[in-house]
């Protein structure tokens, strides 16, 4: 009883342990709670926790969102981006909803240096809204969103996502972030030329500010109210709101507002506070900044009564596109002493007349110049080109006559070769047609000489038998020594009549194919035309690809040893052979050299030509096993 009691004590206590929060994750939930409403205090309680004591992953991610969010809700400075790595690896991969998933990716959206990558994080965090104050962040997002698509795009997607932005963020009770909304969207609306509707947005986000007694954004209000004032020429407001801001001790004003600024004090009559103004922003290098200071600089000229100075200080300082957009926005300006600007064109309109009727008699004594330069030259091209052209037509005719001369020798030689061939290839079956013809007689001769001997052999025992006189023997044994010596002397006849056809048989048979090979082993001489080389190289083809055929190489092989005394098959037996190699002793026996066999057989020259070594040094070194006149038969 007792062990089992002890056992159900030890039970409870590893329960409540296992779900016993750590101190340092009290002390980082407590500074959640406090992010969002009190930052500063959120990043004093978050400094006192030593990063020794965070233990566990979600420990490390969670204390460095929440450090790296009070930094940012407290504009501080960031030490590096590093610092935000621990909950990036922990949430930032998540697809699933949470507090902690959506404050990473508006924190990598803040950090981020790439408007296209700041966009991508602040869509994923509306993409993962979930916990407190999610409609807050979601209407934050959207006011980034339209930032960046404003500054770094100048795209109308701009006031569609702060428009959003302020209509969700009416939905939450933070009066903070409401005036904030109206402040974004107020600038938005300024940026895209809709003072009208922007100066209201300030008065509304004024209006809320005096009535919860939330002050933070006053002064930006305010200073943007003023300059909203002098974009609409309504410069007594906007003095009258600048020097109200100027009472309120650490207001910054952006360049932007110091332009308005001198613009609406010049308007006033406060030319030295608008030329102190002018000489603190003079060397600003921004394309904007500079556009600006041009503007302000002839409009406070204009006040002055110095239309002439305004007009040509826009004239000499900026490019012509530029100096347009400038005047632009003087003739669209409420003010009616910035208006008066735009007519100094009529002012000076003989001057400018005469500038461009001037302009006007150059370029037309420069064009009347151009043309007739560019006619001479003209012509004289044309002159080029048409004696080219003649020259060209006599070379072609030249070519034309060359190429026909010689592509008629070449077929004339096609011809001839073809002819030859065919007279060759008929001389040499008759002459194989006699060979077997007397090697036929020969075996009868044989037969009859062996048929003879029998008989005598028979006569011999038939003699020696009977009784015959001695007189009737030798008459017999003559008779049969004359048949037999007659049967020699027709055999031996045979055997020559068949040597010398067999050698006519070689030589024709060589004959026959050298007229080929010569053809396909090198270009006859003369040939210079494309047409004529053209067919030679169509011509040589055709041979090549008969004797690639397989049936007449086959038929080539049968030849050769009938012709050649059977030479193909004794080498074969002295010597190992590939394939291949019968075929290369086979086109050379044919009279083919090594470039042409490496077209036969697919391969390069030179490795035809190794290959034909090969052979030669095999034959050479058979130890005498391959006859001589095996070798004489070769062209090795």
């Amino acid at each position: 009883m007792r062990i089992y009691l002890y056992s159900l004590i030890a039970i409870l206590l590893v329960s409540t342990g296992c779900h016993m929060d750590t101190p340092s994750l009290h002390i980082l939930s407590h500074a959640d709670s406090l992010l969002d409403s009190l930052p500063d205090s959120a990043l004093n309680i978050l400094s006192t926790i030593d990063r020794q004591d965070l233990k566990t992953p979600e420990e490390k991610a969670r204390y460095s969102l929440l450090y790296t969010m009070a930094l940012l809700k407290t504009e501080q400075e960031i030490p590096n981006d590093s610092v935000l790595i621990p909950a990036i690896e922990y949430f930032g991969k998540t697809n699933t909803p949470s507090r902690e998933a959506m404050l990473t990716h508006f924190a990598m959206g803040a950090l981020s240096d790439s408007a296209m990558q700041k966009l991508k994080e602040y869509d994923k965090t509306i993409e993962l809204l979930a916990g407190k104050n999610s409609k807050v962040y979601h209407a934050l997002a959207l006011f980034h969103k339209g930032r960046i698509y404003g500054q770094s795009y100048s795209s109308p997607d701009e006031l569609e996502c702060k428009r959003q932005g302020l209509k969700i963020i009416h939905e939450t009770n933070d009066t903070e972030s409401i005036i904030y909304g109206h402040l974004i969207y107020g600038m938005g609306l300024n940026a895209n030329d809709q003072s009208d509707d922007a100066l209201k947005e300030f008065f509304t986000g004024l209006d809320i500010s005096a009535a919860s007694g939330i002050d933070t954004y006053t002064p930006l209000l305010s200073r943007e109210k003023g300059y909203t004032y002098s974009l609409l020429g309504e410069h007594d407001k906007a003095m009258e709101v600048f020097d109200s801001l100027q009472q309120i001790n650490g207001i910054e004003f952006t360049p932007e507002d110091l332009y308005a600024l001198a613009r609406s004090a010049a308007a006033t009559g406060n030319f030295s506070l608008a030329d102190q103004i002018m000489a603190s922003l003079a060397g600003e290098d921004t394309p904007e900044d500079k556009c600006n200071f041009y503007f302000s600089q002839a409009a406070i000229m204009a006040y002055r009564g110095n239309y002439k100075e305004a007009y040509h200080s826009l004239s000499d300082s900026m490019t012509p596109y530029t100096n347009m957009i400038l005047m632009a926005k003087l003739d669209g300006n409420l003010s009616r002493q910035e208006k008066e600007i735009a007519l100094l064109t009529a002012n000076h309109q003989e001057e400018i007349a005469e500038r461009r009727n001037a302009q006007f008699i150059i370029m037309c004594i420069c064009g009347v110049i151009a043309v007739a330069l560019l006619s001479a030259c003209i012509y004289i091209l044309i002159l080029r080109h048409r004696r080219r052209i003649r020259e060209e037509e006599i070379k072609l005719q030249q070519l034309k006559t060359e190429t026909e001369a010689q592509t008629q020798t070449l077929m004339e030689r096609i011809e001839q070769l073809d002819y030859n061939k065919k007279l060759t290839n008929s001389v040499l079956q008759s002459l194989r047609t006699n060979i077997h013809d007397l090697e036929s007689q020969k075996i009868d001769l044989e037969n009859a000489v062996s048929h003879l001997e029998d008989t005598i052999r028979l006569l011999e025992k038939e003699i020696d038998s009977k009784d015959y006189s001695t007189a009737q023997i030798e008459e017999k044994a003559r008779d049969y020594a004359g048949l037999i010596e007659s049967l020699r002397t027709q055999l031996k006849s045979s055997d020559t009549t068949i040597a010398r056809l067999r050698e006519q048989s070689r030589k024709d048979f060589k004959m026959l194919h050298k007229g080929s090979a010569l053809f396909c082993n090198e270009m006859p001489k003369g040939l210079s035309s494309p047409d004529a080389i053209r067919l030679y190289e169509t011509q040589r083809d055709i041979r090549i690809k008969q004797y690639s055929d397989p049936t007449i190489v086959k038929s080539l092989e049968a030849q050769i040893n009938d012709i050649f005394d059977n030479v193909l098959n004794e080498i074969t037996k002295a010597i190992s052979l590939s394939e291949t190699d019968v075929k290369t002793l086979i086109y050379d026996i044919c009279g083919f050299n090594y470039k042409s066999i490496a077209l036969l057989l697919n391969v390069t020259p030179s490795a035809a030509a190794a290959r034909r070594s090969r052979i030669k040094e095999k034959v050479i070194n058979s130890n005498n096993d391959i006859p001589p006149k095996y070798i004489e038969f070769l062209n090795l």
